[in-house]
């Protein structure tokens, strides 16, 4: 059994572990909620219920983890290649990935998933107010941009810039799914939506607004083809009437926060313009050049044992910006290859899931789990992701319920046309 009291303290430290610095100012970014009080109770955790994590130690996709932090970045360390801010930094996102990959039920998946979202919100809102001047983060980025003659102006709400993608995704894809199953909650869920694409428009990240429609299209699709298999011809044609109203309300909603927002978004508007024109910015055409060194690097020069990527910036003028680079560098081949394993399953282990899905809650948070991990793999193949915590949490509570042997409450049935 899983203690939910530990289990939600730990999921309000993730999703509100920025309110230390907010609160506090600069002087308290080298702590965090996270570290004040989600790895304490997660090793509490692991002494007081350290019977349910016997199935989490079994999992060979997660003991392959495991051991390739414990050798790459361990001997990394030890060798004097690594630094241990590194590891430091990994440390939360590894108890995290044990944390959520217990088996646990639908019902206490939901609360977790509830609990994040008003961390995605929260994040969104940060994001919103630091570009209007209403709180001053740690990191906020203004230039001129002199040929348009407009201020380059874009922030992250003193958050790292690739930790927003995932927070966005969720909160994206759960409002999304929620509202093609729950039309009355249309509005709601538009002005939720609304909130994520001003955060996005404001951070003027290119990967994060393709990003954001890939999630919305996977929504889509996965609610389509779930309305193909419901056997009931009046419940086709409702949902069918639900999905047509809510993509034309985004859509609609989409076009009005453009032309409310039209001068911000010109920077984005730039940026994606000038994607594989110019180097600067993390252009496409830098992108590229960190793909090909990385692929290179890994064929010419395998690395076994975690390094810092200093070579890679000296001769490039950037180090790894992408995830699986940052596995690459940081632990080596092993943990390289682990890193891919894990997603690789987690994605395969949620299409197994959804051909069995037994009732709406569950509908509800695997679809929202499927686009919001599918949204994060691509983000992350131009963004680093390795440190990024909300991804950790999403692949643990994936591998968890790979697993699964606790039965659901049947509430509903394809076959008779209930959905949700």
């Amino acid at each position: 059994m899983v203690n939910e009291k530990i289990l939600y303290i730990v999921t309000i430290s993730f999703a509100f572990t920025w309110l230390p610095v907010q609160l506090f100012g600069s002087k308290a970014e080298a702590y965090s909620l996270i570290r004040l009080v989600g790895v304490p109770f997660i090793i509490i955790s692991i002494l007081s219920e350290y019977k349910s994590y016997s199935v989490v130690i079994k999992n060979k996709y997660i003991q392959f983890f495991l051991i390739s932090i414990l050798v790459g970045m361990g001997a990394g360390l030890i060798l004097g290649q690594l630094s241990s801010t590194i590891l430091i930094n990994i440390f939360p996102n590894v108890l995290a990935l044990l944390f959520y990959a217990r088996k646990m039920n639908i019902y206490q998946i939901k609360k977790i998933i509830i609990i994040l979202l008003f961390g995605s919100l929260s994040v969104c809102i940060l994001v919103i107010m630091a570009y209007h001047g209403v709180i001053n983060p740690v990191v906020n980025t203004e230039a001129q941009i002199t040929n348009l003659g407009i201020l380059f102006k874009r922030t992250w709400g003193g958050l790292s810039s690739s930790h927003i993608g995932p927070w966005v995704f969720l909160l994206v894809s759960f409002s999304t799914i929620n509202s093609l199953l729950r039309i009355k909650y249309l509005i709601l869920n538009l002005f939720i939506l609304s909130i994520a694409y001003l955060a996005s428009i404001y951070s003027a990240q290119r990967s994060l607004i393709f990003c954001i429609i890939l999630s919305v299209i996977l929504c889509s699709l996965l609610f389509s083809i779930r309305i193909k298999g419901l056997g009931h011809y009046r419940a086709k044609k409702k949902y069918f009437r639900n999905f047509l109203t809510t993509i034309l309300a985004i859509v609609i909603a989409g076009n009005a926060i453009y032309f409310a927002t039209h001068q911000s978004f010109m920077v984005l508007k730039y940026r994606i313009e000038k994607t594989f024109i110019e180097e600067d910015y993390y252009g496409g055409e830098q992108r590229l050049i960190i793909w090909k060194y990385f692929l290179e690097d890994l064929t010419k020069n395998p690395k076994f044992f975690g390094s810092d990527d200093v070579i890679m910036e000296e001769k490039v003028g950037t180090g790894t910006h992408i995830l699986i680079g940052e596995a690459y560098y940081y632990g080596g081949i092993l943990l390289l290859i682990s890193s891919i394993l894990i997603i690789i399953s987690s994605t395969r282990g949620l299409i197994e899931r959804i051909k069995k899905l037994d009732s709406p809650i569950e509908v509800e948070i695997i679809f929202a789990l499927t686009a919001t991990l599918i949204a994060s793999i691509v983000y992350f193949l131009v963004m680093p992701g390795l440190f990024s915590r909300l991804f950790y949490i999403i692949i643990g509570i994936i591998q968890g319920q790979m697993y699964r042997e606790i039965p659901l409450k049947k509430s509903g049935s394809n076959r008779n046309g209930v959905l949700a």
